[in-house]
């Protein structure tokens, strides 16, 4: 997938940023959507929708998710621990 296309010169600072962006939310999600996105390479669509939404329930209750909902209505950034 990509989502831009940057000169060579500009490459690794622009990755360095995705990935930074990537790394400041929740660790728990962003490994779940690791997972996934190798779990589901090759998929039927519905087998795929049907292990995000197991995930998606794994992750609905964590400390994380409760924390991320409260930075946003707070208006301040998250303090995500993992949990």
């Amino acid at each position: 997938i990509v989502s831009r296309v940057v000169p060579a010169a500009d490459l690794l600072r622009e990755a360095q940023a995705v990935a930074g962006r990537i790394a400041a939310n929740a660790p728990l999600a962003v490994r779940a959507v690791k997972h996934l996105v190798g779990y589901g390479e090759g998929l039927p669509v519905g087998t795929a929708v049907a292990a995000e939404r197991l995930v998606w329930g794994v992750l609905r209750d964590t400390e994380d998710r409760i924390e991320g909902r409260l930075a946003f209505q707070e208006k301040r950034r998250p303090v995500f621990k993992g949990r």
